[in-house]
């Protein structure tokens, strides 16, 4: 049976309900640590170890408790980012939306103040939103990221600057003009986990569902079979089920649905796998990067016509 190597994420928000209602974040920072910390236990009761996207304030305020779960194989090497979020009065906008000079600033500025709360910079790099554009690679690489996992395959969110129409579905080195067509940077990228069998519109956006627990699901046996016959069908050099949550759901509540939700799409996963000839086994980004430097997959040949 061939590797399927499941990776759990989280990105992690500041508190800012309050003054931004309506926005993904915790109440609180208590909140904040309580389901981060049982994420990570739920997840690794699987034996699937979680990879975090830290908000640069996250980074910061959480940097004790970050310490201690990477010593229990949780990663904490990615940073996250909403540029509106994180300064508002210079960057109201999103990352798919900035121009070079401005995405550099932010991203640059945003990295100085994660490094200064964990002491170290950050290798990984996951945009709020998936929101990204053709200078975002580049900005990356120049800024020394080693991977990420910025693009969610057929999102088309014209107004949140994330359109992902055609982008490869597995993971992939990046291309430096082309987010949506794989490259030969050096820098890994790891596509959220989509159904492509179905398709859903609201108010102008299209996207295909991923896994995330916080939604409600009709067939979670019947959508997890599809996504595991797409990834077989596929047949990808390094096949990834790479799913994601927020920092604002209560995990510490046995009862809650979404920590229901994410205990039955693990299990799920692990469960199937090997009807489609995988054996689901945890990964972290770092894994899933490393790999795919590793095994060397080329960018596609050059296409006259």
């Amino acid at each position: 049976m061939k590797e399927l190597l499941v990776v759990v994420t989280m990105d992690c928000e500041p508190p800012n309900r309050a003054a931004l209602p309506g926005v993904t974040g915790p109440e609180d920072w208590e909140k904040s640590a309580a389901y981060i910390e049982t994420y990570c236990a739920i997840a690794g009761s699987f034996d699937f170890p979680v990879s975090l996207f830290l908000h640069p304030e996250v980074a910061a305020h959480h940097s004790s408790l970050l310490e201690g779960l990477e010593r229990t194989g949780t990663n904490i090497s990615g940073l996250h980012l909403h540029p509106w979020k994180y300064d508002p009065e210079n960057s109201l906008t999103h990352v798919g939306h900035m121009e070079y000079d401005l995405q550099m600033k932010i991203i640059a500025r945003a990295m100085t103040e994660w490094t200064q709360g964990l002491g170290r910079q950050p290798q990984y790099f996951r945009p709020g939103t998936f929101s990204a554009n053709d200078f975002t690679a580049p900005i990356m690489r120049a800024l020394g990221f080693i991977g990420g996992s910025i693009s969610v395959p057929g999102r088309i969110f014209p107004d949140l600057g994330a359109v992902w129409e055609g982008c490869p579905p597995d993971p992939h080195l990046l291309h430096n003009a082309q987010r949506v067509y794989p490259g030969s940077l050096p820098l890994p990228n790891m596509p959220l986990t989509v159904d492509f069998s179905k398709t859903l519109r609201r108010n102008g956006r299209q996207w295909h569902p991923d896994f995330r627990p916080d939604q409600i699901y009709e067939d979670m046996d019947g959508s997890i079979r599809a996504v595991l016959g797409q990834i077989r069908d596929r047949n990808p050099t390094v096949p990834v089920f790479n799913t994601i949550t927020h920092n604002d759901n209560d995990y510490t509540d046995p009862a809650n649905p979404v920590r229901r939700n994410l205990e039955a799409v693990l299990g799920t996963v692990k469960r199937l796998a090997p009807e489609y000839g995988f054996v689901a086994s945890g990964g972290t980004i770092k894994d899933v990067c490393d790999r795919v430097l590793d095994l060397n997959i080329p960018s596609p040949a050059f296409v006259r016509v």
